[in-house]
């Protein structure tokens, strides 16, 4: 059910699926392609996990996407479970994650899985010049 992303059909796929979802940060295949870390492939949903740039041994689930019409049969969190296991077998001993506030249903899936807040940031912008 759920794959690492290989070939180039994968990727285009996984771009069709995330500019579906989140047209305001469009990626194309070819982006893909060249990401380090895995892309974790379902037919309608992806999910991208890297080494972190923390300390430690941690790794990043920088996204995780399913589409809007196949949301809520537990595609996300067999993603997500996904990541897991990608990190547990390439050494890491913890994933961290982040997701807007608003987003109930994700945050359900990660308490679920044993996710846990850490201190907030506060981000701030300012002019350039």
């Amino acid at each position: 059910m759920i794959r690492a992303a290989r070939s180039a059909d994968d990727f285009a796929l996984c771009a069709e699926i995330n500019n579906a979802v989140n047209p305001d940060n469009a990626v194309t295949a070819e982006q893909l392609s060249t990401a380090t870390g895995a892309i974790l492939l379902h037919e309608n949903g992806y999910a991208y996990v890297d080494r972190s740039n923390m300390p430690g041994s941690a790794v990043e689930n920088g996204f995780t996407a399913v589409r809007r019409s196949h949301r809520r049969p537990g595609i996300a969190t067999a993603l997500k479970r996904a990541q897991i296991s990608w990190a547990a077998a390439n050494g890491c001993r913890e994933i961290v994650t982040s997701m807007v506030t608003a987003n109930e249903a994700m945050r359900a899936v990660n308490e679920r899985l044993g996710y846990r807040p850490l201190p907030a940031w506060i981000v701030v912008r300012g002019p350039a010049g």
